[in-house]
């Protein structure tokens, strides 16, 4: 196996390792304190973690007539895992905003109806970003609950910073919104690597194990900025 394959192999199994450790913590804590933040970022983080085992394991034990279904369970689980950021945003960073309910139920339902079009297409990778729609739809839809994160997060920060230079809160608070946007920040850098890296594969058939490696950081970056 070339180098530069299994780099991007480790780097994967790295990045889903990493999510499933944090998730264990967050959902520990959650358990200790009863708080809704640790709670649904727990949830987040194990579902992205359960979608890297289950994209990977069928290619790292050679399985290949199990590629199709776990590709498409790999989908599936990190589908909901960003329906909980959608979720974890309306409820800790808008206050349960009954006008952003909306982001929620537009964004679960373009993933939905992607992901839809795949399986009826027979994409069950979601590979295919220049001759199917599906993929952009589902694209879509995964990258609005980051985005709208990203803002709410800079958002509590910038408010609460302006608090705590008057005292009135700790600053540590206002810290953990600008690492939550960090968050946000570097999963929607890695949208972009992902559709960069499934248009070259099909137009190419050639998959660049780089920006692969790429992608992976980015998701070790966003786990490190809320660890």
């Amino acid at each position: 196996m070339d180098t530069v394959v299994e780099i991007s192999y480790v780097a994967e199994a790295v990045t889903g390792l990493l999510f499933v450790v944090l998730a264990l913590g967050l959902l520990r804590r959650a358990l200790r304190t009863n708080a809704t933040a640790e709670r649904l970022l727990g949830v987040v983080c194990l579902l992205m973690g359960a979608s890297y085992a289950l994209s990977d394991a069928p290619y790292a034990f050679g399985l290949q007539m199990l590629i199709e279904p776990f590709s498409l369970l790999g989908r599936i689980s990190y589908a909901a895992s960003v329906i909980f950021v959608a979720i974890f945003t309306l409820r800790v960073l808008e206050g349960d905003e009954p006008r952003a309910r909306w982001l929620v139920w537009g964004s679960a339902c373009l993933i939905a109806v992607g992901l839809g079009v795949g399986v009826l297409e027979e994409d069950w990778a979601g590979f295919r970003p220049l001759n199917s729609y599906g993929f952009w739809l589902e694209w879509s839809g995964l990258l609005v609950p980051f985005v709208w994160m990203g803002l709410a997060a800079f958002a509590r920060f910038m408010k609460l910073r302006a608090r705590a230079r008057s005292g009135l809160c700790d600053p540590l608070l206002s810290t953990r919104f600008l690492l939550l946007s960090l968050f946000g920040l570097f999963q929607v850098f890695g949208y972009f690597i992902w559709a960069a890296l499934y248009i070259i594969f099909e137009g190419q058939r050639q998959w660049t194990t780089e920006m692969d490696i790429l992608y992976a950081v980015t998701d070790i970056l966003s786990i490190l900025v809320i660890t």
